[in-house]
């Protein structure tokens, strides 16, 4: 218990923490739903039309776009390939004319034609920026069509690789299903082809671009790392996960492992596949199919349950509400209104108006300023600024209201990082990676010795304080509990940083092979 935590407190807390108990059972719990979903489920476990992870050799400049949940980046990259001159992964690779955009709410709830002449937009500055000082001839000769590789953060089902349609879409985002993303983005580009006689357009000629890739972010995040690494000894690059504003994995698995629509859906766009080739997939593990072992384990508390009623589409997400950027503030600010009346004996008037509002503590706001680096009274000083009491309240940012807000926040930080650490370690034993008794037996030819890296990207994971370290301390714990010695890899979370612009640029190496 923390000290000076009420016990009454404690236990009102208690749903937030994972038993020990549970954990085996809920992994093994996870990689038989993964297991199912891979088999059933139309949303789930999506096949991205990649049977292999990049080699390293892949070369030549490609426009990249990766389009988040919060943010678009678009920027060029130079793919170099591997070479015993370059021994450092991230020299393999050259970002230049990058630019970022917050997406906001206002353009998530845009139509579709809408929103994609925005990033139409953004992709005629970024254009403008590479053009600067070349003449027409210049550009006619080296730009005259730029071949184009989309990192794209929501689920979608793939005929080709160089083309997806759009499913139903979570993070707030207004956008209808079924529309042909490659379309969307091309009509949203061309509309600043020729554009009106500003001093830009006359001066430049843009360039047309020719999308050759489209990917999941996860499967960039996965593709990102395994290209930096591949002249390093580091073992193999298992599966790419993101925590950010949502969450998501993807990882390699066996054609024979999904449905038998999906394997004749890969078998017509990839020659030469067999049931026991591998393929990439895109799990989108945070949607409805994932929800049963977390309700029936109760560890889907009365918050989470709440938060899911009061989503855009309640209920489509059960595992993004327990463990990514956009609701993790939100978790905080509910229990933590939940304690101070219900617990602590404060009034509903008291309280901070703005606490009452909802997603009114960002995720960003938990990590940088109620985890991070703020002392008590510099702490105190902020909340008072962010969140004023009614001038008629008594209500003060006291030292023990802060260490309330700061171990609820501890105790939601330590569940997400758990629960990733669970699905990771299912994702691996679903895939055959992992052997546990009771799931799976590999071959007993096995090395002793391996190596399974898991990329990572997101703010979640790279920016809470302590997340990282929680997370794989966790998932050591569960392979050490879990797997037989003999057969024990050594599991290691590994940051693919620029992940989605570097990997959307790989995956158009890739196709361009």
């Amino acid at each position: 218990m923390a000290a000076d935590i009420e016990p009454s407190l404690h236990d009102f807390l208690k749903p937030l923490i994972v038993d020990e108990q549970i954990q085996k059972p809920l992994v093994l719990r996870l990689a038989s739903t993964f297991h199912e979903l891979a088999l059933n489920s139309d949303d789930q476990f999506l096949p991205t039309p990649l049977s292999s992870l990049p080699s390293g050799l892949e070369t030549g400049t490609f426009l990249a776009i990766d389009v988040g949940g919060t943010n678009l980046r678009v920027a060029f990259v130079k793919l170099l390939g591997s070479s015993s001159s370059r021994p450092n992964a991230s020299q393999n690779v050259k970002i230049s004319f990058e630019k970022e955009w917050p997406i906001k709410e206002a353009i998530k709830m845009d139509r579709a034609e809408d929103l994609f002449a925005w990033i139409g937009s953004c992709i005629h500055q970024v254009m403008l920026d590479s053009l600067q000082g070349q003449s027409l001839a210049q550009q006619d000769e080296e730009l005259a069509e730029i071949p184009l590789g989309i990192a794209f953060s929501f689920p979608m089902i793939q005929e080709s690789l160089a083309s997806a349609t759009l499913m139903p879409m979570g993070k707030g985002f207004a956008i209808d299903s079924k529309k042909d993303l490659g379309s969307l983005l091309m009509a949203g580009y061309e509309k600043h082809l020729g554009r009106d006689a500003s001093i830009e357009a006359r001066t430049y000629r843009l360039p047309k671009i020719r999308i050759v890739a489209i990917a999941n972010d996860a499967i960039a995040t996965l593709a990102s790392l395994s290209y930096q690494v591949r002249a390093e000894p580091v073992g193999r690059v298992s599966a790419g996960i993101i925590l950010a504003t949502g969450s998501n994995a993807a990882l390699p698995i066996r054609v024979s492992s999904l449905s038998l629509s999906k394997q004749a859906r890969i078998q017509a766009t990839i020659p030469n596949v067999t049931a026991q080739s591998e393929i990439l997939v895109n799990t989108e593990w945070t949607l409805p199919g994932i929800g049963p072992p977390l309700v029936e384990l109760g560890l889907f508390t009365t918050w989470d349950s709440f938060i899911s009623q009061h989503a855009e589409r309640p209920g489509f997400q059960p595992l993004e509400y327990m463990t990514s950027g956009r609701w993790l503030g939100e978790q905080l600010r509910l229990i933590f209104l939940d304690a101070m009346t219900k617990i602590l004996g404060t009034t509903s008037e008291d309280l901070p108006p703005l606490l009452r509002t909802r997603q009114s503590i960002s995720t960003k706001y938990l990590a940088t300023n109620i985890l991070g680096d703020f002392d008590k009274d510099e702490l105190a000083i902020s909340l008072k600024e962010v969140f004023p009491p009614p001038q008629s309240s008594g209500w003060r940012w006291d030292g023990h209201k802060i260490k309330v807000l700061r171990h609820i926040a501890t105790l939601i930080v330590n569940r997400s990082a758990l629960l990733i650490a669970n699905a990771v370690v299912a994702l691996l034993i679903c895939n055959e990676n992992i052997s546990v008794p009771g799931f799976t037996d590999l071959m007993s030819t096995l090395e002793t010795e391996r190596v399974l890296v898991i990329a990572y990207t997101g703010r979640v994971i790279s920016s809470c304080p302590g997340y990282l370290e929680k997370c794989q301390s966790y998932i050591d714990q569960i392979v050490s509990n879990m797997v037989q010695p003999i057969q024990r890899p050594s599991v290691v979370l590994r940051e693919a940083v620029d992940g989605g612009i570097i990997g959307a640029g790989v995956i158009a190496g890739m196709a361009s092979r």
